[in-house]
Formats: structure tokens, sequence, C-alpha cells
């Protein structure tokens, strides 16, 4: 077992105590505390001053502990009336993930990517263009087997010859319009879908990080789903812009000229080959595109819940290693992956009936024309050369309708991804988006926090109340503790004060300003936040620090500055590349105090006036503690500082400490005031005691 809090192992068999990689005593407690040697001092780190007698009830000591006692029970009244005092309030209906998908049918969707995009109305042009000329193909060509056959029944010999000249000749400069038409659509198509690509990547990108917390706390907006959907909505939209739009629009095109044509060369072949294959067709087509659709809605949730898994199976996998699940991990992975393609069997059966009916439609449509046009050739209606060419032009439109829907599958994944990337862009978060006045400068004798009354349930868990009426005060300077068992709300306090969420009643002043009539983004630069994992960025350490600044240069004596505040700058001069150093993903390439410390950097280049500390040294060893302990102490000065902890050494010498208990202070004073009334946080300190005597 691997501890740092010392208390833990007190009853092992036997403590091994390592220093730099090697073993400098072993032994039990009793006999490591005896020899007063290592193990010793880490102990004497961690020890809380209770005083020697504090185990046991004594009423002599009723006297000397009345004043701290009447200041405790002070704050126990107060909570006792807040609890009895309701505020008006309604628990908020638990948020959830909203899908829009299906916002806007694909015409919209179209319309609306090219009026955001009218500026590259050159690329659309020369695009249109091309799918025109590549459209007009298909009708031309009937027109030319129509000439080609009557050639063969009109010409013998070398007037035969020269004709089939002529035609094969015309046919080369049909081919030369083909080669032009499907390049330029090509090239115009790819080239604006890729500048398109690029821009809603970006802007997708923008809208999910720009979202509230709240957002994210959504199970279906876990980090692999929106890697996910990042990936893979964008790829979609480019794909139908680069090379299906383009397509489609050259078969519309196809199926317009050649029907008109057809239409225009003999209007009674023409009527019965168009209303009698086209409808058919269009219907089955329509009928798959719907099914593909809600089809793929239904595929992209269950894919999404298995990305998920799969993100969080492998950002554990050292938990997955230790407790060899690996088999496991696998096997619910592929129940999750049989979910969808248990639920896409029987549709994939109707629109597979809806593709082939789709496809044969037009050579049912072929045999109509084929005989309808026979009869009106033996009764003198049609020659050979306007049957040929009305045949012809109802065959290639038929095709070419076939054609339309196999671009469905594309098209379904587009319409999706693109309603996602809209409605997620015209999501306008509440409190991220907030404006209102700058933060004033606290009057004297003004609090530059105060809680009022304050109730707050997480957006997820509406029901659940976090914190129940709590009301504090913190003045400008002052060091505050928060501590607590796990779950009582300090964490919470941090999070409300970073304006992560809003309240859900009461009120939160800073300045003597409620904390939402506050611009979020200024408020927020005044305000740095340590946690228990500081998060790192492949990089420089220089670039890690100066993280904390968004805009403008920062300069070299100002990065060193506050890495000396922190407590880290002899620690980077001495590597080879000093301040250029690449820390590594997550920052792997330091250990935990040096991660913890270049977060303190990171935070006091900001220059803030309220310091967050959210069980900064929660995860440290005693060594790495004193040092970062030490960085804190540089850093509090001149700042207000709040801090949550478990470790209660790290905030003794703190001007208050709060301690909450079912999301309300219940006790509140210094160290040696709350020692003595011997309430909660006296237990709390007994139960972190390691040798009393030996203090």
């Amino acid at each position: 077992m691997i501890a740092h809090r010392l208390s833990t192992v007190k009853k092992a068999d036997k403590i091994v105590v390592m220093n730099k990689g090697q073993i400098v005593e072993q032994g039990t407690h009793d006999e490591l505390m005896f020899s007063q040697g290592a193990y010793y001092r880490l102990v004497s780190a961690q020890q809380l001053a209770v005083g020697p007698d504090m185990s046991n009830d004594n009423d002599e000591n009723a006297e000397t502990e009345c004043e701290p006692e009447q200041t405790a029970r002070a704050v126990s009244r107060k909570s006792k009336f807040a609890s009895r005092r309701w505020s008006t309030w309604t628990v908020k209906p638990e948020i959830k993930a909203e899908d829009g998908s299906g916002k806007y049918n694909i015409l919209r969707c179209l319309g609306i990517i090219f009026y955001e995009h009218k500026q590259h109305w050159l690329w659309f042009l020369g695009g249109l263009t091309g799918c025109f000329i590549a459209g007009a193909i298909f009708p031309a060509q009937a027109i030319l087997f129509s000439k080609i056959v009557t050639v063969f029944s009109h010409y013998f010999s070398e007037k035969l010859r020269e004709r089939g000249n002529f035609w094969a000749l015309m046919f080369f400069i049909l081919a030369i319009g083909t080669l032009i038409g499907y390049a330029l659509l090509a090239y115009c198509w790819t080239s604006v879908a890729f500048l398109m690509a690029r821009v809603y990547r970006s802007e997708y990108f923008s809208a999910i990080i720009r979202q509230d917390i709240e957002f994210f706390d959504i199970p279906e907006n876990s980090s692999g789903s929106l890697t996910a959907r990042l990936s893979s909505d964008p790829q979609s939209f480019q794909d139908l812009m680069q090379g299906n739009l383009g397509l489609i629009i050259v078969v519309l095109v196809n199926i317009l000229s050649s029907s008109l044509l057809s239409l225009f060369t003999g209007w009674k072949l023409s009527l019965v080959a168009i209303f009698g294959c086209l409808p058919p067709l269009f219907l089955a087509g329509f009928t798959r595109m719907r099914l593909e659709l809600s089809s793929q809605e239904r595929v992209s949730k269950f894919f999404h819940e298995s990305t998920r898994f799969a993100a969080e199976a492998v950002s554990a996998i050292r938990t997955v290693a230790s407790l060899t699940l690996e088999d496991e991990v696998i096997h619910r992975y592929a129940e999750r992956l049989n979910g969808p393609a248990r639920s896409a069997y029987r549709r994939t059966l109707w629109i597979m009936i809806l593709f082939g009916l789709s496809e044969s439609v037009d050579l049912l449509g072929i045999g109509l024309a084929f005989w309808y046009g026979g009869r009106l050739m033996s009764f003198g209606e049609y020659d050979a050369e306007q049957f040929f060419l009305v045949f012809i032009a109802v065959v290639f439109g038929g095709q070419a309708a076939g054609m339309l829907f196999g671009f469905t599958a594309n098209l379904t994944k587009a319409h999706a991804a693109a309603n996602k990337i809209i409605h997620l862009r015209s999501v306008q978060p509440t409190i991220n988006f907030s404006t209102g006045c700058d933060v004033p400068y606290a009057p004297y004798g003004c609090p530059i926090i105060e809680f009022k009354n304050v109730r707050f349930a997480y957006p997820t868990r509406p029901s659940a109340s976090v914190l129940l009426h709590c009301s504090f005060q913190v003045y400008r300077g002052q060091k505050i503790g928060l501590v607590g068992s796990s779950g009582c709300g300090k964490s919470t306090i941090i999070s409300l004060l970073e304006r992560f969420y809003d309240i859900t009643s009461g009120d939160i002043l800073i300045n003597g300003v409620s904390i939402s009539a506050l611009d979020v983004q200024k408020y927020r630069s005044t305000v740095a936040l340590v946690s228990q994992e500081p998060t790192l960025y492949k990089g420089s350490i220089r670039e890690n620090i100066t993280l904390g600044i968004p805009y403008g240069e920062v300069s070299d004596e100002a990065v060193e500055k506050a890495a000396r505040d922190a407590n880290i700058h002899t620690f980077i001069q001495s590597l080879p590349q000093g301040y250029d150093t690449d820390v590594g993903t997550k920052g792997i390439a330091l250990s935990g105090g040096q991660r913890q410390r270049l977060a303190i950097a990171r935070a006091l280049i900001r220059d803030p006036s309220i310091l967050l500390l959210d069980e900064a040294t929660s995860a440290l060893d005693t060594e790495s503690e004193r040092i970062v302990q030490d960085a804190i102490e540089v850093a509090s000065r001149g700042r207000t500082v709040l801090a949550v902890a478990h470790r209660l050494s790290t905030i003794r010498g703190y001007d208050r400490i709060l301690v909450f208990e079912s999301g309300r202070v219940v006790e509140e004073g210094s160290h040696e005031e709350l020692v003595a009334l011997r309430g909660r946080y006296w237990n709390m300190c007994l139960g972190q005691g390691m040798d009393r005597e030996a203090a």
C-alpha cells in the first residue's frame, strides 16, 4: 500500500520509507517513531496541534473555551435559523442533450451554408457551370444515337463512310465536352469543399468549447462522443460538397433536359414513359431516403455510446490492466456494437428492397416505352429517328433518376451532420455569453465574497441539492479554508465562484455586486484556480505558463517572476533547455509536485485578486506538499485565498476555516478556536492525528 497520509499506514506490519529511489528506513510505526529519523520527520510535518488533553472531555477547560465556543455556536445558531428559511425556488427539469440532426430539411441546410459562404460565389458558379455541361451530355448522346441509327438505314457505301466519320467526330467533341464539364465541377466543388470544411471544423470546435460546463455534464456529451462528432460530422459534410452534391446536380440536369427533349420531340411516348416510370421511382427512392435518415440517427446514437465507452476504457488503461479486465472490456464493447447491428437488420431489409425497386423501375419504364413506341411506329405516327431520340432520352433520364437515389446514404449522413453543426452554432450558452458590468472595487468594510442563503443543485441532478441555504463572508486579503466530508459541497463552492454554474436560489456577491450581473469573462480574469490534478498541455514550460494570459505578449521577466513565486524557477533553470523544455502529453515529463507548481505559476501570471485552491496538495507526498505549500504561501500574499483541503495541516494557519456538512457551514473560526470547541473540526483533527506525543 502506497500512502501520502501516514495515518492510513500507522497499523501496518512494516512501513518502508523511501527517498530518491532508495529505502532509508523500515519497521513498525512505533519503532520508526522511536528512532526519530525520516519517518518521524514526515509524521511531524503532518501533525495537527490539537493539544495533549483534548482527547478526553475535561470540564476544567470550560472557562478557557468559552469565547471561541460562543463564536462557533453563533455560526451554528445561524445555520439552524437559515435551515428554517425557505426561499422561493422550483426544481428545474434535468437537462438533456438536444439532438438537432433533423431540425432543417436538406434544402434549408444547403441554403444556409451557401448564404454563409457567398464570398465563394465564383467557385459555386464554376461548379454549377460544370454540372450543367455534364448534365447536358446525356440528351446530347440521345440525339447522336438517333442520328447514327438513321445513318445505317439510309446511306450506303461512300455516303455511309462519310456520315459515319462525321458522327464519330461529333462523339469525339462530346467526349471533350464531358472532360471539360466533369473536370470543372470536380475542381470547383472539391476546392470549395475544403474551404468550407475548414471553416466549419473551426466553428464546430469553437461552438463546443464555448458551451457552459453543464453541457459537458450530459452523458451524451462525453469527451469521446464530442471528439467523434468533431471528426465525423464535418467530414460527412465535406464528402457531400466535394463529390456528391455536384453529381446530384448533374443527375437533376440530366433528368430535366432529357425529359424536355423527349417531350419536345414526341409528347405521346414521352408522357407514357415519364409518368409510367418516374413517379414510382421517386416514391421508392424518397421512402428509402427517409428510412436511411431515421436509421442513421438511431445508429449514430448507438455508436456514440460505444465511442464514449472505448474512450473511457483507453483513458483508464492502467486500471483495466491492473484488474485484468481486458476481456471484459472487449466483451462490453462488443455488446454495445451488437445493439446497432440488431436494430438495423429490419430497417436494412426494407431499405434494400426499396433500393432494388428504385434500380429496377427504370427497366420497367424502358420496356413500357419500347412497347408503346413500337405501336406508335406501326401506326405511322413516329419515324425511326423520332422514336429512338425519345426512347434513348427516356432511358438516360430513367437511369439518371435511379442514380440519384444511390446518393441517399451520403446525403442522409451529410444532412444530419449539417443540422448538428448549424444547431450547435446557434446554441447560446447562458453563462459564457453573459455580459454585464466590470468587477467593481470593494468599498471599505465590504466583503469581497458573500454567499447569501445559497441553494444549488447540479443541472443533471436537479432534485438533489448540494448546497442548502449556505451563507458566509470573505474579506479582502483573507485566507479561508474549506473542510468537511466528501460530498458536503466544498468543491461546489469553488465551481460557483468560477461561475461554472448558476445557483438555484439566493445570491453570490462579488465586491457587493451579484455575480450574475458581472461580465463573466472580465470576472474570470480576476480569478485563478489551481485544482488537484492540474492540466498541462503538450508544449514547452513557457507555453504552459503563458496560457494564463490568453491575449497579448508576455515578457520573459513576467514568466520568470511567476515561476519564482511558484517556487519552480530554480528547477526550470537546471533543465538543459530551461523554459523551452517540452513537458510531454499532459505534463508526463514532470512529477506531480512540479506539475502543481507549474499550475500555480500559470495562475499567478494572471495576477488574480482571488486565488482558488481545490485540494491542490492532496495527491502529493509530504516533501512535495511542503514545497508546493511554500509556493502557495508566496502566491497568496496580497490576495484573497479560498482553499479546499482534506489534509487539515495545509490550512491550519489560515485566517478562518469553514466546516461544511450537508451543504451548509456548521462551524467557523480559526484552527485554535475550532479545536477548542471540540466539535466536528476537532474530530477531523483527531482522525488525521498520528502521534500527539510526537508533536
